[in-house]
């Protein structure tokens, strides 16, 4: 079942002409989370070579990326996840000379990889530091079951919103009659300021030998605000 587009219409058709009902309500915030774990991560890898002529940096360059494609393809890492497409080549000045003599040049290739296998993250990882690079920088872990756990959390946080609004109408002497407005962020009318689920690690560790590298568990909140119409039973 496909939540927020039906979210979507159903805020659209009721706040179209009036932000608020015209009948009592109900706004009731309701909540659901859950972690799953990450198995995407992601590193961007920067090679360099450095030299007094062009074609000395451009060598070098070659052979520190060179090794760090050596380390991918004994890994089994797939071209699809690969990126390596930017290139960029720039002089070195003299310092402090106002006549910018040219001392040398620099030559960078960057390549981003997506490792689907954390459990091979630590040994991938240490093997391309151990081949010298320029940079190595690692991004955030995703997970590819955010999705489905998103649209199944949005269900859980609609029932969880119409619970709420039942418990107060009871405490009220009232009782929902329907649902007015649903919506995945705050409605400005009534709430000023836009809550927003935050995302939260707890860690797992995987122990690479000389680098202990940490893929944290990726937590989910997902809150849905919603307007329900109430009257006396």
């Amino acid at each position: 079942m496909k939540l927020f587009p039906i979210l979507a219409a159903l805020l659209a058709s009721k706040l179209a002409g009036s932000a608020l009902p015209p009948s009592p309500y109900i706004y009731s915030i309701g909540r659901a989370e859950r972690s799953v774990d990450a198995d995407l991560v992601t590193i961007h890898v920067v090679v360099r070579g450095t030299a007094t002529d062009y074609r000395s940096a451009l060598t070098k360059m070659r052979g520190e990326a060179s090794g760090v494609f050596s380390v991918l393809e004994a890994a089994q890492i797939s071209l699809d996840d690969m990126a390596s497409h930017e290139v960029s080549a720039e002089p070195q000045y003299e310092r402090d000379d106002s006549r910018r003599t040219i001392t040398g040049y620099s030559v960078f290739q960057r390549i981003d990889v997506t490792l689907r296998d954390v459990s091979k993250a630590a040994d991938i990882i240490t093997r391309i530091l151990e081949k010298g690079v320029s940079t190595l920088q690692i991004g955030a872990p995703r997970s590819t079951k955010r999705t489905e756990a998103e649209r199944e959390l949005t269900a859980e946080a609609i029932r969880d919103a119409r619970r709420r609004a039942d418990e107060i109408a009871v405490e009220t002497g009232m009782k929902v009659t329907s649902v007015y407005a649903v919506s995945p962020v705050s409605f400005g009318e009534i709430e000023s300021s836009i809550l927003q689920g935050e995302k939260r690690f707890k860690s797992f560790g995987v122990d690479g030998g000389a680098l202990r590298f940490h893929v944290p568990k990726i937590r989910i909140d997902v809150a849905v605000h919603a307007v329900f119409t109430v009257e006396k039973p």
